[in-house]
């Protein structure tokens, strides 16, 4: 049996966003929406307390190697605005986007 409750994983996602944002597997996110070009919200299906939640994000361009970056940024309480770049800081969609967010959801 797992934990739940306050300062637990409350939240996990992983998505793509290359061809159209799209969820492969998840626990309390209702949706993800394409905001732009490496810009994408992961929507909660249970909103938390406040916005001061703790995300741990990581994330692939494409199937070669190098460095990418996936930054949470603007969080809210029912949803997380995530920013993916490449090795040149450039906005990318991505293959491939992990994410875990612990906070209070009561």
């Amino acid at each position: 049996m797992g934990y739940h409750g306050d300062n637990s994983v409350e939240v996990w996602c992983r998505w793509h966003t290359n061809g159209g944002a799209s969820v492969d597997d998840s626990y309390q996110v209702t949706s993800v929406s394409d905001n732009n070009t490496g810009y994408s919200y992961v929507n909660f299906s249970t909103s938390f307390v406040n916005s001061q939640y703790s995300v741990v994000s990581t994330g692939q361009e494409d199937s070669g190697g190098g460095g990418r970056v996936c930054n949470p940024k603007s969080p809210e309480t029912n949803r997380c605005n995530f920013e993916t770049r490449n090795v040149s800081n450039s906005a990318r969609d991505f293959i491939d986007i992990h994410c875990i967010i612990c906070g209070d959801h009561y």
